[in-house]
């Protein structure tokens, strides 16, 4: 069964980190996901990646599907993504840990 979503307009905040995150953005080789640093660098973002592209949010149309990592499975993952985007994430920095 499907959920059916309601289709918004984020808000102007909003759209514009998610256009941030659009166009600034890397595929992890290894793992297919998707990856992005919000522009104050603070905060790490993931998005699944398909066969057929990046998944597409149903909540915002013309956006990607972007999540908030909050538990990210391992340090090797965060050191990939600090070598790429120069940044000093840790495991134990993230809420859901």
């Amino acid at each position: 069964m499907n959920t059916p979503h309601n289709i918004e307009q984020p808000s102007a905040a909003l759209n514009t980190l998610l256009t941030y995150l659009d166009e600034n953005n890397v595929k992890l080789v290894d793992s297919g996901e998707i990856v992005a640093v919000s522009p104050d660098r603070k905060t790490l973002y993931w998005c699944p990646q398909w066969i057929d592209g990046p998944e597409k949010s149903d909540i915002y149309p013309g956006h990607l599907n972007w999540s908030e990592v909050t538990a990210p499975e391992d340090q090797e993952f965060l050191d990939a993504v600090n070598r790429i985007f120069g940044t000093s994430f840790d495991l134990v920095r993230f809420s859901g840990r």
